[in-house]
């Protein structure tokens, strides 16, 4: 994930460097139109959105682990004795299945 930011970073950071030549070729309405107001806005939406989908992205990982520790959990009780029921069998493959549910 720290990968992704420092990619993005780097790519706005070379977009604002280069912004002189963004006017080289383009018509005169759109060229007053791409104003630094403009493009504030737009890099303030794109920031919004990422930070949107980052924040999802933390609440699954965030219950993947919690649903991973009661899989652990499970898995120890039932491993406890060194024999696993019926029952224990079928609370860890529950679990076990939360676990993917998350992602789904």
């Amino acid at each position: 994930m720290k990968n992704v930011l420092k990619v993005i970073t780097l790519i706005v950071a070379v977009l604002l460097i280069g912004a002189a030549q963004v006017f080289a070729g383009i018509p005169g309405q759109i060229k007053t139109f791409l104003t630094t107001e403009t493009t504030a806005i737009a890099l303030t939406a794109l920031i919004t959105i990422l930070g949107s989908f980052l924040g999802l992205l933390f609440n699954k990982l965030t219950r993947t682990f919690k649903e991973t520790g009661e899989f652990m959990s499970k898995l120890g009780d039932a491993l406890e004795d060194r024999k696993i029921t019926r029952a224990e069998l079928t609370d860890i493959i529950k679990e076990g299945r939360d676990i993917y549910l998350v992602w789904k």
